[in-house]
């Protein structure tokens, strides 16, 4: 108050001063917005009973001192300040405005109508909210909603906002009613019924709210529901709406039915799952009440604040107003001076003890609720307010273009932080886009070799959500900084071209799964986000295209490539034999349009027109363009590996077209012949006998020759012997297995016996019928008996050597006390016999894999044969080695013998034991004895 004003004020009547200012007190503590007729001079003049000039000296004077506000308009009227700053919790930074619009908006106060007065309606409430509007808006009478949620969390407060919504839309009648109903208060069903339909017909079309329908009878309940999904019925009179409440999930019988047959169901969420700004702004919201209730102003301490923002009450948002209003009891009896203060000893002492705050520096500072309020941003809003203030010092020259994209980009970095780790809370909406969004940027990042982290799609979905439900502060913001907010975007589009082709792929893609376009704030953000994640990323600044005829040619080369390079290098236009070039232009077009951060462009065509296809771009781009023709998925690695190493497009497509050099090679068909190879231990002339007694069994000649080679070459040379390659080897038959795994082997008992008679009709089936394998098994019958066999293989005395080796046979049966299977005593005859001739003709066999262990093992064993053998030994004069005790006895031995159907001894590793054999079979061959006289039964 500057002195002349005092001065004025002193001269006059102090009473009358006093009076007007007293009065104009009352009258601004109990004003309301719709109602300033009384405030104008003339009605104060008329009030006091002064003359109308009088009157508005002493206004302006008290204006000029501060005292009071002046809203000009006609008529003028005035407030009392310190009443208007306690009536509206809100502080008057002027004395004087043009206009009570001017004022409202200066201060912050809106007019707040129906569901934007619910603290979060635009937030954690938003989907509520718009199902509310739903259900008061459908033709023609609307439809009945059902709220559901914890106790407290405001169902009655939204059930009442439905209500004023529907006026203020002009949906419900202006004599229509809200009435409501408390189940829990109603007798029985009859009484419920009735309270039902008498409530309908007192709401006038009105809303009428039946809260908690869990303590409805089960009539009770489908009388309700009946009902209410009657309401939609033409009817004469206007209906009214239904909105039913329950505190129960779907999952609860009691009201699984009102779930079911609801046509809206809305959960309103917890306090614990609003946001921190929501459960700021709902305690100052409540500050603010109780000190309009007390006229006085109410301020809070940052400790006990804290602990509100941060409490958990099992009444939800009842429970918090209870305790803000027991709070500011408390503090009133305590007052300090013309304010209240709640500090954290007012709170409750179970709320203290269950409290979680680390004690701050901050704890005694007071916070006023009619400040904080209107004057709070977030981080969005302090994102979008360094970026103007950045595009302001660019415009006015105080940074350079690559200046204001650093401090931008930092500034971005910023607010993802505070999302992520101070602002951990997110709406289950926020939630549904965070997932859409991070599979658009997962596919975004593949497409340009970049990798976005979960931070982007947490602060796209976010401001996702601002956008569409930004605020009244936001919206204010954004409004006022379009202008720049554009001009920045331009900048940074300029700056970071690559990072701006990111965010337009996926800014449409987001609007292809969404349906929603990003604003330019929204859009700004996200290049800038794209700049800070792909700062590091080596991005292929060429655009490569694969164009084929065909319907997915291009597409399968590009993707074979792309996986080989690691990273999305090329992209593919497929073109269909029903297309021509004009066709594929148009795609052509957009792909350079969305690279347009690219310095080249390389198209592999595969022939034809295609190579032409340049020619469409030469007016849309000023980039260097390569083509090269004849693609395929070498010539694409060679060029990705040459554009990924840094060369350039002339060098990288001079280096891969003298690489892929096409070759060829012819290879001639040969028609190879069927044969069957025998071969032998004994050797060469042994395999050639075995091979003339087979020969001489055959019915007729096959389609197949028979040849002979020697065992150890075949054992050396394997699958590569010549043989093999120069005929089509069907089987390989003989004494001794050579170990060729791709054709299989016939051993020479296998041929001997019938027991293995299928394995033999296995080889000469493809070219003897049912009747010529009979006749070969009968010839071979008479050929191959045990003596002409054992002639065959061995250039000894066949006579005598059968003998020996049947006596030496028995006597190691009649020292072990074990007994030789009938099945396998041929195969060992002639393994003997074959042994036998090896010793004599100086050509044994040295070693065998596992002999040391076996001369460990059965020594008893190496004893019994040396003397079961000792005749033979001194007959042809020669020692019986180690081996040969070994040998017909080894593992390799009896596993070949069991594999063969041979049961002679059950287990190679273990000594012979007569209980193992399986009973003797039946006889179904005789074999002739050399000396010819006697017969023994061998299979």
């Amino acid at each position: 108050m500057d002195k002349t004003t005092q001065d004025s004020l002193a001269k006059k009547p102090v009473d009358m001063r006093d009076r007007i200012l007293e009065h104009l007190e009352a009258l601004t503590s109990a004003v309301s917005l719709d109602d300033l007729a009384r405030l104008s001079t003339s009605d104060i003049a008329e009030t006091l009973i002064i003359s109308r000039s009088l009157a508005s000296q002493y206004l302006n004077d008290l204006v000029r001192a501060g005292l009071v506000v002046k809203v000009a308009g006609r008529p003028v009227r005035y407030f009392h300040r310190r009443a208007f700053q306690k009536r509206f919790q809100v502080k008057l930074s002027a004395s004087e405005y043009a206009s009570l619009a001017d004022l409202i908006q200066a201060t912050g106060i809106a007019d707040h109508r129906d569901f934007a007065r619910a603290v979060g309606f635009d937030m954690s409430l938003s989907s509520v909210v718009e199902q509310c509007k739903a259900a008061v808006q459908y033709p023609p009478f609307g439809l009945p909603i059902l709220l559901s949620g914890g106790v407290g969390v405001g169902k009655s407060f939204l059930s009442r906002l439905v209500y004023e919504y529907g006026k203020n839309q002009g949906l419900l009648s202006r004599d229509s009613s809200y009435v409501r109903i408390d189940c829990a208060g109603v007798p029985d069903a009859a009484s419920f019924n009735g309270l039902l339909d008498e409530s309908i017909a007192k709401a006038r079309g009105g809303v009428v709210f039946v809260n908690g329908i869990e303590a409805l009878s089960p009539s009770a309940m489908e009388h309700c529901l009946a009902t209410a999904l009657g309401l939609d019925a033409s009817q004469d009179a206007p209906r009214a709406r239904l909105v039913l409440s329950t505190t129960l999930s779907a999952d609860d019988l009691k009201v699984s039915s009102a779930y079911s047959k609801m046509p809206i169901c809305a959960r309103v969420p917890s306090l614990k799952e609003r946001t921190p700004e929501e459960r700021e702004d709902l305690i100052l919201s409540f500050l603010r009440s109780e000190g309009c209730r007390i006229g006085s102003d109410v301020k809070i301490s940052r400790g006990a604040y804290r602990c509100l923002v941060n409490a958990d009450f099992s009444d939800n948002i009842a429970g918090l107003r209870a305790c803000v209003t027991n709070c500011c009891a408390k503090a009133f009896l305590n007052r300090e001076g013309d304010y209240v203060v709640v500090r954290p000893y007012l709170l409750p002492s179970g709320l203290l003890s269950s409290a979680q705050i680390d004690q701050q520096p901050d704890d005694g500072v007071l916070i006023d609720a009619s400040l904080d309020a209107a004057e709070s941003t977030g981080p969005v809003e302090q994102a979008l307010d360094a970026l103007c203030s950045l595009d302001e010092r660019f415009c006015a020259g105080e940074l350079s273009v690559s200046e204001l994209v650093s401090q931008a980009v930092s500034a971005v970095r910023g607010v993802e932080d505070h999302l992520i780790f101070d602002h951990g809370v997110a709406s289950s909406r926020s939630r549904a886009f965070e997932r859409v969004v991070g599979a658009v940027l997962a596919d975004a990042g593949s497409s340009y070799g970049i990798e976005l982290s979960r931070k982007v799609a947490f602060l796209l979905a976010q401001e996702i959500c601002l956008q569409l439900w930004p605020g009244i502060g936001l919206a204010k913001r954004k409004s006022a900084c379009a202008e720049q907010i554009s001009h920045l975007l331009g900048a940074v589009t300029s700056e970071l071209p690559f990072a701006s082709s990111v965010s337009d792929q996926v800014a449409a893609d987001v609007e292809g799964a969404l349906g929603i376009s990003l604003d330019h704030f929204t859009k700004t953000l996200l290049t800038l986000c794209v700049a800070s994640e792909s700062r590091d990323a080596k991005a292929l600044r060429t655009l490569c295209v694969i164009l084929s005829h065909g319907y997915s040619t291009a597409t399968s080369i590009a993707d074979a490539a792309n996986r080989m390079l690691g990273m999305h290098v090329y992209e593919a236009v497929d073109m269909p034999y029903d297309q021509q070039l004009k066709d594929i232009v148009g795609p052509l077009q957009r792909l350079v349009d969305r690279h347009s951060y690219c310095t080249g462009v390389v198209f592999l065509v595969d022939m034809g027109s295609l190579e032409e296809a340049y020619k469409a771009l030469e007016n849309v781009t000023d980039s260097t363009i390569g083509v090269v023709n004849n693609v395929s998925t070498g010539l694409a690695l060679e060029i990705g590996v040459g554009l990924l190493g840094g060369k350039s497009i002339a060098e990288v497509l001079g280096d891969a077209t003298a690489a892929c050099v096409t070759h060829c090679k012819v290879i001639e068909r040969v028609n190879r012949e069927d044969a069957i190879v025998f071969c032998s231990e004994s050797g060469v002339d042994a395999a050639e006998r075995i091979r003339q007694l087979v020969s001489q069994s055959l019915p007729r000649t096959i389609g197949a020759r028979l040849l002979t080679r020697p065992f150890k070459q075949l054992v050396a040379n394997g699958s590569n012997d010549a043989v093999f390659s120069e005929h089509r080897v069907c089987a390989v038959i003989g004494t001794g297995d050579p170990g060729v795994a791709s054709v299989p082997f016939v051993a020479l008992e296998d041929i001997m016996s019938t027991a293995s008679a299928s394995k033999v009709d296995a080889v000469f089936g493809r070219w003897l019928d049912a009747s010529e394998l009979s006749s070969f098994h009968e010839k071979l019958l008479s050929n191959m008996t045990l003596q002409n066999v054992i002639r065959s293989i061995t250039i000894l005395d066949p006579e005598r050597l059968f003998h020996e080796i049947e006596s030496a046979v028995h006597e190691l049966q009649r020292r072990t006390g074990e007994k030789i299977g009938s099945n396998a005593i041929i195969g060992l005859y002639v393994h003997l016999c074959c042994l036998v001739e090896r010793l004599v003709t100086r050509n044994p066999i040295e070693t065998y894999v596992g002999q040391d262990r076996f001369e460990e093992e059965r020594a008893d064993f190496i004893e019994s044969f040396r003397q079961s053998f000792s005749s033979i030994s001194t007959r042809y004069r020669v020692e019986v080695l180690a081996s040969i005790y070994f040998s017909p006895f080894s593992p390799t031995y009896f596993r070949q013998s069991r594999q063969r159907g041979c049961a002679g001894f059950a287990n190679a590793d273990a000594p012979l034991s007569a209980s193992r054999l399986p009973p003797p079979s039946r006889p179904r061959r005789r074999w002739i004895r050399p000396s010819g006289g006697t017969t023994v039964p061998l299979s």
